[in-house]
């Protein structure tokens, strides 16, 4: 069973508007959570993977997971001084219909990133799901906007070893922005 099976978000939240965004092998609900409502800006984003390399055996539930991910959904609320509200929301969505939040893999989840950086980031540490003997476990994650273009990478590490990578192109979910 992968990780995106294990931390299924069901109907996510009331405040979620389901919005279908069409991918080369299946439908996608993607959710837009209502993030941020008096926040100075938000950023309601969907992201369409390009890249994605996790590709270890079905047996490795750590990468499995990520390789049917069809698509991420990232809500970033700033205060008026342009510092980001802490947490950002980060959902994977699969091309079974199930999704995830990558943050909930780990213990420890630290945010940054403002508005004058046109850029957020978290690292994960601290795996809830990796066997004691492997602690090292951890992923970071890097969203950058440039113009009203987005790019996001996550990095899946164990130590300095790099697992897999997703990179993705994001924009602003219909009706933002």
């Amino acid at each position: 069973m992968g990780l995106g099976r294990l931390f299924k978000i069901g109907s996510v939240v009331a405040t979620c508007v389901a919005i279908n965004c069409a991918s080369s092998r299946a439908e996608v609900i993607v959710y837009k959570e209502a993030c941020g409502h008096d926040a100075f800006e938000d950023w309601n984003l969907t992201c369409k993977i390009e890249r994605n390399t996790f590709t270890a055996a079905p047996s490795d539930f750590r990468s499995a997971a990520f390789k049917d991910l069809r698509s991420i959904t990232i809500c970033a609320s700033f205060n008026n001084s342009g510092g980001l509200n802490v947490p950002a929301t980060i959902v994977h969505n699969y091309g079974d219909g199930w999704q995830s939040k990558p943050t909930e893999l780990f213990d420890t989840v630290r945010f940054q990133g403002s508005l004058t950086t046109n850029r957020i980031s978290w690292v994960g540490t601290g795996p809830r799901l990796a066997p004691a003997s492997s602690p090292s476990w951890s992923m970071r994650a890097d969203l950058l906007q440039t113009d009203r273009h987005f790019a996001y990478t996550e990095t899946l590490l164990n130590g300095q070893r790099p697992i897999g990578e997703i990179r993705a192109s994001c924009s602003f979910l219909e009706g933002d922005k």
